[in-house]
């Protein structure tokens, strides 16, 4: 007999996606901010964005892993949170490579 490992509850897989596309939608905001704080927090907010679109992407990753129910969501949550992450990281680095301060 084949015993299978104990799968979570649907509720709690389906909390993790929809924590997933909050988190994404976070790490928007926070990459929004950039434009429009002083220049003193920008750095602050390139990294805010970057952290919480990978925790977002790393979230929605788990949702999937995990078989949720609302698999548009995680994935359109992936999708995001990685695009921040690389959008918010990509100009830093370029700043860095320029010299910077």
């Amino acid at each position: 007999m084949s015993e299978t490992a104990p799968r979570a509850s649907s509720r709690v897989v389906d909390g993790v996606a929809l924590a997933g596309i909050t988190v994404a939608v976070a790490a928007l905001l926070a990459t929004g901010l950039v434009f429009v704080v002083e220049p003193s927090l920008v750095p602050l907010f390139w990294w805010a964005a970057f952290l919480l679109g990978v925790g977002s992407a790393m979230i929605c990753w788990l949702g999937l892993a995990m078989g949720t129910r609302h698999r548009h969501i995680a994935l359109a949550a992936l999708v995001i949170g990685s695009l921040t992450a690389v959008g918010a990281v990509v100009p830093f680095l370029g700043f860095l490579l320029a010299g910077g301060d």
